[in-house]
């Protein structure tokens, strides 16, 4: 009798399946239409210190959320070089309008960095000489915000406005104090990841650390041993 593998190849598909499903039934679902309205509601017009300098213009900040911030350092050192800083570390930032679409979160800060006509801009008032002139027309306002967008893997997922916050803690801190101590805690969080590089970089070169330090003093005093016996 010839053996048929059918079966067992039926369940392992099924199996599979179900390993599929349960991984699914794991994941939180898509933001419902509620959530989103209380987001919103809850966080526009909202006030938060920057943790990270925010260029100005329209390209911004993208977080995802697991925390990882870009541009990257040099990169945004240069976008900010070429267009100008919006909000510096330690400075209040508020949040002017927010847009859940498809799987990201954008939030507008400080009105955004392109330029928005108001009403009485769009109208045109026609002279005896024919030309049309805008007459609202505002000279030197500029935009002058940034913008910080959350992107997720396939959609928005249902969350709380404590678990949002809790994503855009690497650019945002949505604590209360005072101007004077959200700049002095970005600087030491600053201070203290430069120290680590630091340490690193120290530890691992030869001569610079400590280790480098008694190789060094070591190889002194017997070169001051041979001359003493010459």
């Amino acid at each position: 009798m010839r053996f048929k593998p059918l079966p067992i190849l039926l369940l392992l598909l099924t199996a599979g399946a179900a390993h599929a499903g349960g991984k699914k039934a794991n994941a939180a679902p898509p933001l419902t239409r509620e959530t989103r309205y209380q987001l919103i509601r809850l966080m526009t017009a909202d006030y938060a210190w920057a943790k990270a300098p925010f260029p100005l213009g329209d390209k911004g900040l993208v977080i995802k959320p697991d925390g990882k911030l870009s541009p990257a350092p040099d990169e945004l050192g240069a976008l900010i070089l070429k267009r100008g800083k919006a909000a510096k570390p330690g400075q209040r930032v508020q949040i002017s309008k927010i847009e859940i679409t498809g799987n990201q979160i954008k939030f507008e800060i400080n009105g955004g960095g392109v330029k928005k006509k108001k009403w009485y801009e769009r109208i045109q008032v026609s002279g005896g000489s024919g030309q049309s002139v805008s007459a609202g027309q505002e000279p030197n306002q500029m935009a002058k915000g940034s913008y910080l967008t959350v992107e997720f893997k396939d959609y928005v997922p249902e969350m709380t406005l404590a678990e949002l916050q809790k994503i855009l803690e690497p650019a945002l801190d949505f604590s209360v104090k005072s101007a004077a101590q959200a700049y002095t805690e970005t600087r030491e969080d600053g201070a203290r990841s430069e120290a680590r590089g630091a340490r690193g970089t120290v530890g691992g070169e030869g001569g610079t650390g400590a280790g480098g330090e008694a190789c060094g003093c070591a190889h002194a005093a017997a070169s001051r041993r041979t001359g003493s016996a010459a």
